[in-house]
């Protein structure tokens, strides 16, 4: 039972190092701050450099927001 709780908490350690790093990546490409894309995200920026480094687990709904300000459908953070 540990080993597997091992691989799954792998798991999702590695795919939020994913996701924060397209976030990055497409806020980059927009030219956009992180101060910005919080600003027009209402979070804090805090919260958004912890997404992007991967340090948290963010939900759904905090995604929306982020992809609304980037102003790309949600699926976008994820290809």
């Amino acid at each position: 039972m540990k080993t597997n709780q091992f691989h799954t908490d792998y798991w999702f350690l590695k795919n939020q190092t994913i996701l924060g790093k397209r976030l990055k990546h497409l806020r980059s490409k927009h030219r956009v701050t992180q101060e910005e894309l919080a600003f027009r995200a209402r979070i804090t920026v805090s919260y958004l450099a912890k997404i992007e480094k991967g340090q948290t687990n963010t939900t759904v709904r905090y995604l929306a927001k982020i992809s609304r300000a980037l102003e790309v459908p949600l699926y976008r953070l994820f290809e």
